[in-house]
This record gives C-alpha cells, sequence and structure tokens, in this order.
C-alpha cells in the first residue's frame, strides 16, 4: 500500500476538482432543490437537520456540505486539500446560513476529542484514501446514537464498467494525455451522460474517474 496515496490523489484534483457541480450563484438554488430532494427520497426529513450537528470528512468544495447547512445543520467540514479548502472557504462564507468550521486537515491525521454528530458524512472519498476501512470505522467513531451515516462509495458491481475502460485505457496510453484523448474518443457516450447528470465538466470526470491513482470499491 502506497503511503503517499493521499497526496497522489489530492494532486490530481488540484489539476481538476472533481466536486464543482455547479459555477455561480444562478446554478446554486437548482443544485440545493436537487440535493434536498435525494435526501427527502431517503426519507430524511428536513426537521431532521434542524439545528443538528454534522461533519464531513472529505469535504471538496463544500457544494454537498452547503445543502446541510441549509436545511438547518451545523457543518463541521474536513479537507486535505489546500484549494479545495479555500474554495469551500469562500463559498460557506458567502452562502452559509447556520454556524460552520472548515478544517485543512488530512481524515486520518484529524482528531475529534471525543465530540460525536447527528449526521457523520463521507461522500466520493472512502475508496479513493490509504485505507477505506479505516475511513470508515472514523466515521463511525463520531456518530451519535441513534444518528445518520450518509456513506457514498464506489460499489463493485456497479463501478465494472468504469474499471474496463481504465484497463483499456491503461494499457493503450503511455502518458496522461493519452489517457484524456482516448477516453474522449472510446467513452464518449458515457461520458457526455455524465456530464449532463451531474454538472462536472468533462475533464473533471475523466481525471476523477480514470487518471485517479486509486479507486478501490466495495461489495455491501
Amino acid at each position: 500500500m502506497n503511503k503517499n496515496i493521499t497526496s497522489q490523489v489530492n494532486k490530481v484534483y488540484r489539476q481538476k476538482n472533481p466536486s464543482t457541480y455547479f459555477r455561480n450563484s444562478s446554478e446554486l438554488e437548482r443544485f440545493v432543490k436537487n440535493r434536498k430532494e435525494f435526501l427527502f427520497n431517503l426519507k430524511l426529513p428536513e426537521k431532521l437537520f434542524a439545528n443538528s450537528s454534522m461533519i464531513d470528512f472529505g469535504c471538496g468544495t463544500g457544494q454537498n456540505s452547503l445543502v446541510y447547512n441549509y436545511l438547518g445543520s451545523n457543518c463541521t467540514l474536513i479537507e486535505y486539500d489546500k484549494k479545495s479548502y479555500n474554495l469551500c472557504l469562500k463559498l460557506f462564507k458567502k452562502y452559509a446560513k447556520k454556524k460552520f468550521n472548515i478544517i485543512n486537515k488530512d481524515i486520518f491525521k484529524y482528531k475529534t476529542k471525543g465530540k460525536k454528530y447527528d449526521f457523520v458524512i463521507s461522500n466520493g472519498v472512502a475508496h479513493h484514501t490509504k485505507d477505506p476501512k479505516k475511513n470508515i470505522n472514523i466515521c463511525c467513531k463520531v456518530l451519535k446514537k441513534n444518528g445518520f451515516f450518509i456513506l457514498g462509495v464506489g460499489n463493485k458491481s456497479g463501478f465494472f464498467q468504469r474499471n474496463l475502460q481504465r484497463l483499456i485505457l491503461y494499457n493503450i496510453s503511455d502518458k496522461e494525455e493519452d489517457i484524456i484523448r482516448y477516453a474522449k474518443i472510446l467513452f464518449k457516450n458515457h461520458l457526455k451522460r455524465s456530464v449532463k447528470y451531474s454538472g462536472r465538466k468533462i475533464d473533471e470526470i475523466i481525471f476523477d474517474t480514470y487518471i485517479n491513482p486509486k479507486i478501490e470499491n466495495f461489495t455491501f
């Protein structure tokens, strides 16, 4: 296991950030509405979030986390990458409606000091870390009794197609530029669909899905 995997993954994300889903204030309202509907479909009514405590391990730009703040959560956000941390700080200073604390720290080195939270979030993070199971254990340890752990990870069966795509790209490519070029040629429809439904740019999706050096998916 490469001990430097965190820095390698974040090097990719400094080039193309994968957690940018809207790019201006005019898109913010639509994004928040969509994310609220997603949470309500998980049977999490808005009243659950009122004056709750939330911690997000690996918040990225904070765009997803902002939704919890809008719903009423006081947010603690942990982000290793300095660029993402600064974007998150800027976003929350401008739009946050409740208290927040944003910390620039590796999630494996962050000390919670015994504090527990109503909501613990790890969304699209664990399967990119050096130790996914430890990542999940950290989350579980800070969850209050009867609290909610919202985990988003790559599933082995659902990720089969993209793993096959990675295998093809890495076998025919000599360098990063080749991966980007061939992905746009070979997987045009897949990328077009991803852009449409995620709001991310095509290069952000390519870097997250194909350039990313660590994707360790789970079975459930």
